[in-house]
């Protein structure tokens, strides 16, 4: 494609979906990623959003980025069970007009398609932002007859110099066989203040967000980067017969940069509400 780049890859790799689910794990401005991120890419608590899949990806050099895949097996386990093991298509389109060192915009849009094949194990669940030791609130363990479901995602982000705001709203639908097809939803909006000055940063290509840059190294005499951030999130698994529960958390925390190596991370997490699920209150 004339004035383009793009790439193609095959192995085991991050499905194409979402942006906290796109962000590596080491530029997260919380210790968890959000309550909603993790569940739809997670039907059987199998998955960690990577399987074994061909896709191609690139974008125009200014404006936007595409991300094509097709999706199987997940390698990194033995299990050959389908609920686990889906075939799946995928797509991921960003857009980003501004995205200079200190200012970006970003806009994304996910449609994704997964084919269970008619398997009634299709489940959900998601702990409140916290795995270790912390039990799920919601979810469901099973949707009879499902052969396959879709999830979408929008993605928004702005950084402007030392604030910065990141949001989604992620969704998905059960096709069932002669029955209601149930959807369920979530959302998480984030904001952040690098109280030092400094900006995060914004990956174009992968339509992405990073770490902030810093400017005092703190094996250089400087004291580093300070971050504070703030989220709400919601996820809401009722939906026709399905009652698996609303919940809404929110979370704060403080985050220090000391080089481009090392930091340190506290986040505070505040379960607001329970409606429906394994607890109602």
């Amino acid at each position: 494609i004339p004035k383009t780049t793009s790439s193609i890859t095959f192995g085991q790799f991050k499905e194409f979906f979402g942006l906290e689910h796109m962000n590596s794990s080491n530029d997260l401005p919380f210790v968890e990623r959000s309550l909603p991120s993790r569940p739809f890419l997670d039907i059987a608590e199998a998955s960690d959003g990577r399987r074994l899949g061909l896709g191609w990806n690139g974008n125009d050099r200014s404006l936007f980025t595409w991300a094509l895949g097709a999706f199987a097996r997940n390698t990194s386990g033995d299990s050959t069970d389908r609920l686990t093991d889906p075939f799946s298509l995928q797509s991921r389109i960003t857009i980003s007009p501004i995205h200079q060192e200190t200012e970006a915009m970003h806009l994304g849009l996910n449609a994704n398609w997964i084919d269970l094949k008619n398997d009634s194990r299709a489940k959900l669940s998601s702990r409140p932002e916290a795995r270790i030791g912390t039990q799920s609130l919601i979810g469901f363990n099973s949707i009879p007859g499902v052969r396959n479901y879709a999830r979408y995602a929008l993605e928004l982000g702005l950084i402007e110099g030392p604030i910065w705001f990141q949001g989604e709203y992620l969704l998905a639908r059960f096709h069932r066989k002669g029955a209601a097809a149930p959807t369920f939803s979530g959302w998480h909006v984030d904001l952040g203040w690098v109280v030092t000055g400094e900006s995060r940063v914004y990956d174009f290509e992968r339509g992405t967000f990073k770490n902030p840059k810093l400017e005092h190294f703190v094996d250089h005499g400087g004291i580093g980067a300070f971050e504070l951030v703030a989220r709400l999130s919601n996820l809401d698994y009722t939906d026709e017969d399905i009652q698996g529960g609303v919940e809404h958390n929110f979370s704060s925390g403080l985050n220090w940069y000391a080089n481009s190596n090392y930091r340190m991370m506290f986040t505070w997490t505040k379960v607001l509400s329970v409606k429906g699920g394994t607890f109602d209150g």
